[in-house]
């Protein structure tokens, strides 16, 4: 089930695993995004076969695009302002429109430890 990136005025940031072998695969997936009306800030990363990008479209129609150049295209993550990219939600958080927020941060030893809370999104 592919998550919807939000109603087409609030924008927010995809990541996509796609599958991406040489450097025209790379040239051919930012052609497929660019001048895209609700696309911006485009991202593509050769080395880690990912493609991150801010948008106001949904994600299937991303999603569409990007395997228009014929390569196969995976989301990974959503994230805005109160949910960082490579969160994943829940079944049961995507049809109840609940939202994520970070509760409280900690230092261990170089690695950051989040809390996340789910809470129901009011309208």
């Amino acid at each position: 089930m592919a998550s919807n990136s939000g109603d087409h005025g609030t924008a927010c940031t995809l990541e996509f695993a796609v599958q991406m072998t040489c450097q025209s695969c790379v040239d051919a997936v930012r052609k497929s995004l660019q001048g895209v009306a609700g696309i911006q800030g485009v991202e593509v990363q050769l080395e880690n076969q990912t493609v991150l990008l801010q948008t106001t479209l949904p994600s299937q129609e991303v999603q569409a695009l990007l395997e228009g150049t014929g390569r196969q295209a995976v989301l990974k993550g959503m994230g805005s302002d109160l949910l960082p990219v490579g969160t994943t939600l829940t079944l049961m958080e995507r049809l109840t429109g609940a939202r994520r927020t970070l509760t409280g941060t900690g230092e261990t030893s170089e690695t950051s430890t989040r809390m996340l809370t789910a809470e129901p999104s009011s309208g």
